[in-house]
């Protein structure tokens, strides 16, 4: 309205992009600001901003599908960061504010970021239960998820019109995968300094201070916020499609994830012990930041979680910043990045269109972007890439000196199997 420019549908995508565009710009001086406060050298830098920038959702879906609030959360989400690391609660609490209005689960993960005073004091006590704590706790996050797919299998629950259905020829193999992957996930996490923590006095007025707010947002969306007709806001839906859409396929999540993310994710896997060390380093309201979005990272709409994406980059980069790797090694990660953003498709075609359903061919152009709408067609060839592209990332690591660590402790591991 500043600039004289009428809101039409002619040119509402273009203000769109405008406003997308003035957002990634102040996304990037953020994101040079966590950088410098990193002191990272210059080849972590590279894959830093490889990870954030050279992505599908960045490079290609939001050129494509401009009018929504993704990028929104992406900016807020890497400000957060940057405030985070400054420990600057007021910031950050602002930005929760903001971004409960923009995207649903900030109101959420916003939450958990302000809830906790980062103190470093560490109760001992339950130091001497590590092992026990670590293993009943991730048995119990496995066991929840058994029990929730029995839930959805009992009630005859089916995915919403267009999207994946249940495959049940490898129903099994998919359930079973989805177990050993949330297993893995979990039980590097350090729940003894959580629950320490918890009990530390310090975080009582904060613990306050959140749920007060919480409940004014609440409130707020409850009286102005408008609500779909799909219902998408219950929860009981949503925990229902997450849980559905873990076992359409063998690790559907995964595979739409690496698509939508790139091959950093890879390297997330390939090094997730010591990247969760540094989760673990990173404090209460972090670790419990990504317990969460670990939990709802079993659904496959991978833009869900584009908010807490460079919250999962950070401890990676980290890590990584530690790691003499080859410029070799680098730039075959940016080539990789560069192929995985798909800026190199073209998505419109003359006869676009989606009369044939959204698991077709030419609609197929654009939803095989998204975990959910990937046909078995396009979800057969993502995996095929994925995996070759995990052996490539494999094969490249072995000539480097971090990526011996990876090989040792493989060949340690099948020796004592």
């Amino acid at each position: 309205k500043a600039l004289g420019v009428k809101v039409t549908d002619d040119n509402g995508a273009n203000i769109f992009l405008l406003y997308h565009f003035v957002l990634l710009i102040i996304s990037l001086l953020f994101s040079y600001k966590i950088a410098v406060f990193l002191k990272l050298n210059l080849k972590t830098k590279i894959l830093f901003f490889s990870a954030l920038y050279i992505i599908l959702p960045i490079l290609k879906k939001f050129t494509y599908l401009p009018v929504n609030t993704d990028i929104t959360a992406y900016t807020i989400g890497i400000a957060s960061l940057y405030y985070f690391l400054k420990k600057n609660k007021f910031g950050l609490t602002i930005l929760w504010v903001l971004g409960s209005f923009a995207f649903p689960s900030m109101i959420y993960s916003g939450a958990l970021l302000v809830m906790f005073s980062e103190s470093k004091d560490r109760i001992v006590f339950f130091d001497k239960y590590q092992f026990i704590i670590t293993r009943s706790i991730t048995i119990l996050l496995v066991g929840l998820f058994v029990l929730g797919v029995a839930w959805i299998t009992n009630t005859d629950y089916r995915s919403a019109a267009n999207s994946q259905t249940l495959h049940h020829k490898y129903l099994f193999f998919s359930f079973t995968l989805m177990l050993i992957y949330l297993y893995r996930l979990f039980r590097y996490m350090d729940y003894t300094n959580a629950l320490g923590l918890l009990i530390n006095k310090k975080h009582i007025v904060w613990i306050v201070f959140a749920t007060t707010i919480f409940i004014l947002i609440k409130l707020t969306i409850k009286q102005l916020g408008y609500y779909s007709l799909v219902n998408v806001n219950s929860s009981e839906t949503y925990l229902k499609a997450i849980l559905y859409g873990s076992i359409v396929n063998p690790l559907t999540s995964l595979v739409g994830h690496v698509a939508f993310y790139g091959p950093m994710l890879l390297l997330v896997v390939i090094f997730w012990k010591g990247i969760s060390k540094e989760i673990n380093r990173l404090g209460i309201s972090y670790f419990t930041f990504i317990c969460l979005f670990f939990i709802l990272s079993i659904g496959r709409e991978s833009r869900q979680f584009i908010n807490a994406w460079p919250f999962l980059v950070l401890p990676t980069i980290i890590y990584l910043n530690k790691k003499d790797f080859s410029w070799r090694f680098i730039i075959l990660l940016v080539v990789l990045s560069f192929v995985y953003s798909k800026f190199w498709f073209q998505i419109n075609l003359p006869e676009m269109h989606i009369k044939n359903g959204l698991l077709r061919n030419p609609a197929q152009r654009f939803f095989m972007m998204n975990g959910a709408y990937m046909s078995y067609k396009t979800y057969n060839l993502h995996i095929i890439i994925e995996l070759l592209t995990y052996c490539l990332i494999m094969v490249a690591l072995y000539f480097e000196k971090p990526g011996k660590e990876v090989f040792y402790k493989l060949k340690k591991y099948v020796s004592q199997e």
